[in-house]
């Protein structure tokens, strides 16, 4: 018997090179739909053997997506395509291998990464504000004060001779919860106070005053008004996932919304909430900063203690615009401050709560 020989075909396209990691993506799907026939349902999958991260893979598949996007009848012929993302000594390579009706064809194409530059980086200059054995939410220092939150109080300081002194206190009823958070939000002379199922008005001079509500309180903390999710340390927008920190890039036009989820990864949405790209190696604070930046926490290369950098979204991919600020423990809250941020760390091996601010040269 003589079995029926399966023809495979087997054509690598030239390689090019584009700009962008999208770009690419898209220029080498287009090339792959052309070998699609109409009326074909197309099943993608993707696998990467690179040292790019796993968020790249997905801006790559995503753009083959949009490529090969198309109406299909319910019993369509399908074609099964994988992209795969590899490495040459000399750039990436995106490959993709088509499969349909006994034969394959793969295209393929290369990447470079825009070269980052990290010689002569800015560096965060971090300045210690205050420390104490509780656990601190948020500080904020203004004029010859220190205005200080943690899960009992908020107090304010006055330096004198060059050391804060305690100038009046203000008892907070906050709701039990296990990892705490609150905020501080300050205007003029005015003062609020915002923690999960709570929310306090009021002025901060000449004498600290508030008023307290046990309910949620709202602020632009987020994609919209925000507010903290009660009994848990996460805030809600409402129409988007719950999240711990939030950050909007891009322009009006095209705004750029960037959240920590609470599968531990940060990630981009564009302007319709669709996903672009994922960050893996953060922790959950962030912080928006001048000129489009982001302060972001992560592990240092030292166990047990974590670096803040400041960074910008190129591509999907997040480039370090500074120079990293180690702190001597891991960090715990990292809040917007004019000039930069303020991030609070939890100092190993003690266990006591330091404020800092951070501020970053925007000139640069």
């Amino acid at each position: 018997m003589i079995q029926k020989a399966i023809a495979v075909l087997f054509f690598v396209s030239q390689i090019v090179f584009a700009q962008t990691l999208d770009e690419t993506a898209q220029a080498l799907g287009r090339r792959v739909a052309a070998r699609i026939p109409a009326g074909t349902a197309v099943h993608l999958s993707g696998r990467n053997l690179s040292s790019l991260s796993n968020s790249d893979l997905a801006v790559a598949q995503r753009a083959i997506d949009r490529a090969l996007r198309r109406r299909t009848p319910r019993q369509a012929p399908v074609a099964e395509v994988r992209l795969t993302l590899s490495e040459s000594p000399r750039e990436f390579l995106l490959i993709v291998e088509i499969r349909r009706e006994g034969e394959r064809a793969v295209e393929m194409a290369s990447y470079r990464p825009p070269a980052v530059v990290t010689a002569n980086l800015p560096t965060l200059e971090r300045r210690l504000l205050w420390e104490q054995d509780r656990p601190i939410l948020d500080a904020m220092p203004v004029q010859d004060r220190l205005l200080v939150l943690d899960p009992e109080k908020v107090t304010v300081y006055l330096r004198r001779s060059g050391i804060w002194e305690p100038a009046s206190t203000r008892d907070l009823d906050l709701p039990p919860a296990r990892d705490p958070r609150g905020r501080l939000l300050l205007d003029a002379e005015s003062l609020r106070v915002l923690a999960p199922g709570l929310s306090c008005r009021g002025a901060w001079q000449p004498a600290l005053d508030l008023n307290c509500e046990n309910q949620p309180g709202e602020f632009e903390g987020g994609p919209g008004a925000s507010h903290f999710t009660p009994a848990r340390n996460t805030l809600e927008t409402e129409g988007w996932p719950v999240f711990y920190s939030y950050a909007r890039l891009g322009t009006a036009a095209r705004p750029l919304h960037l959240l920590s989820g609470l599968d531990g990864r940060v990630h981009l949405y564009n302007q319709d909430q669709r996903p672009l790209a994922v960050i893996d190696d953060w922790n959950s604070d962030f912080a928006p900063a001048c000129g489009g930046q982001v302060l972001a926490a992560k592990a240092s290369t030292r166990a047990g203690l974590d670096v803040v950098t400041a960074y910008r979204i190129v591509d999907g991919r997040a480039v370090e615009t500074s120079e990293p600020a180690e702190f001597p423990g891991s960090i715990t809250a990292l809040w917007p401050m004019p000039g930069g941020a303020l991030a609070v760390c939890r100092t190993a091996p003690s266990g006591r709560y330091a404020a800092y601010s951070l501020t970053l040269d925007c000139s640069r």
